[in-house]
């Protein structure tokens, strides 16, 4: 029987362009596991570390940058891995940048680009990933934040 894991995170970058439209943040990973497919930011969680922590802490060490703003999205990404037998529930968040902040890839992806959010749709390979950014979008981009959630009060500085 496949067991329920939560050990991995999720972390749609986007910025929003002076003329108001939002673009986002999408990664091509290096060769090897799931080599050369677009993503988001994601993780894994390390020892007693919260799941927006280790959200924050793989932004940080896969793009370097910093959010202005840091989200809750209300959506769990889930999916199952055969070689574990593990049905992943993966909490999902989103962090806003400045519109000029530049990207730094770490070794684990080869190229970013920001998108339209059609165009990130296009180039995520998985259903979760693509219902996620269809969530933060309408969450963050089309309706107006409320304070339950954003987290920005519990990032470290």
């Amino acid at each position: 029987m496949p067991h329920i894991t939560s050990r991995f995170v999720d972390c749609h970058v986007f910025r929003r362009r002076s003329d108001g439209a939002d673009e986002w943040l999408v990664l091509r990973r290096s060769p090897g596991f799931m080599g050369d497919t677009w993503q988001m930011v994601s993780g894994t969680i390390e020892g007693a570390e919260k799941a927006y922590q280790c959200a924050q802490r793989e932004l940080l060490e896969e793009t370097g940058l910093r959010p202005k703003h840091f989200y809750q999205a209300s959506y769990v990404n889930r999916f199952y891995l055969a070689a574990t037998d593990e049905i992943v529930l993966s909490p999902v968040f989103a962090a806003e940048v400045g519109a000029g902040d530049e990207v730094r890839l770490s070794e684990e992806h080869t190229d970013f680009a920001w998108v339209p959010w059609q165009e990130a749709m296009r180039r995520f390979p998985w259903p979760g990933q693509r219902k996620a950014l269809a969530v933060i979008r309408e969450q963050f981009i089309e309706a107006k934040p409320f304070d339950p959630s954003c987290i920005d009060g519990y990032l470290d500085d």
